[in-house]
């Protein structure tokens, strides 16, 4: 049998849509372009700025890719399960050997090329900063893991939404509530302790936010970073549950065999 054959059907799906080779092309454009006008503006202000336009630059790139990230979830994987429901075809996927797990990590392994090969795009002119001066390599690396751990986990909200819904529409709506409560909640709630007891800013329910992790990998002082990233991992890896709870075929019960 293949290994992860849902995840070969939907590359070839994937490999014959347009979005697939825009997205990359786009999101190459849009960094070559931002670089260009710091590249400009470099040489054009005679090392004025100094280290600021490295900074600059990899600040605009990283916060553009995080929104970019976060956003994935929404069209790359919230629709992916439900589609099967509405078209009536996941029960076939589970008149072979498959499972839930082969389901799941299948659509997500086709998804999550889609969105990380857009990532790789932008990949060089970010990598650029390090040249240019005012960004280390631990703040760039940093960042990219925080990237990387915000598209996952973009993408696992919405495989655990889209394992609960039918209707296209109402799986994107609810994965972008999920997104934006997982995303600003915590840092909220912290801060409003924090303001409630008259005590400095202590991140507790903030480490499952990938924005408050993303925001404390670039800084220079003391922070929880891998703590953070740590609890993003367990939440993320927590959504694969769902291949128990809906990932079956519809109508499939065990019979009991009388002796």
């Amino acid at each position: 049998m293949t290994f992860l054959p849902i995840a070969a059907r939907e590359l070839r799906v994937a490999s014959r849509k347009r979005s697939t080779f825009w997205v990359r092309v786009v999101a190459a454009i849009v960094a070559v372009v931002i670089g260009a006008a710091f590249m400009v503006l470099a040489v054009f202000s005679f090392g004025a700025f100094g280290s600021g336009l490295g900074r600059g630059l990899f600040a605009t790139l990283t916060w553009m890719s995080l929104a970019a990230v976060l956003s994935a979830g929404l069209f790359f994987t919230s629709d992916c399960l439900s589609e099967e429901k509405r078209e009536g075809t996941i029960g076939f996927l589970f008149l072979t050997d498959l499972k839930g797990f082969d389901v799941v990590l299948g659509k997500m392994a086709a998804t999550s090329l889609r969105g990380f090969y857009a990532f790789i795009a932008i990949f060089p002119i970010l990598a650029v900063t390090l040249l240019m001066g005012g960004v280390t390599g631990g703040q760039f690396w940093k960042a990219v893991l925080a990237l990387i751990n915000a598209l996952f986990l973009s993408l696992t909200a919405g495989l655990f939404v889209s394992a609960f819904s039918r209707d296209s529409q109402k799986a994107l709506g609810v994965t972008f509530v999920v997104m934006v409560l997982l995303s600003g909640a915590g840092p909220l709630v912290d801060w409003g302790i924090s303001e409630w007891r008259g005590l400095p800013f202590q991140a507790m329910i903030s480490l499952m936010s990938p924005v408050y992790v993303f925001a404390i990998a670039s800084t220079w002082t003391p922070a929880p970073f891998w703590t953070g990233l740590a609890v993003n991992q367990i939440v993320g890896w927590g959504c694969w549950d769902l291949r128990r709870c809906c990932c079956r075929a519809p109508g499939r019960k065990k019979r009991r065999v009388r002796t």
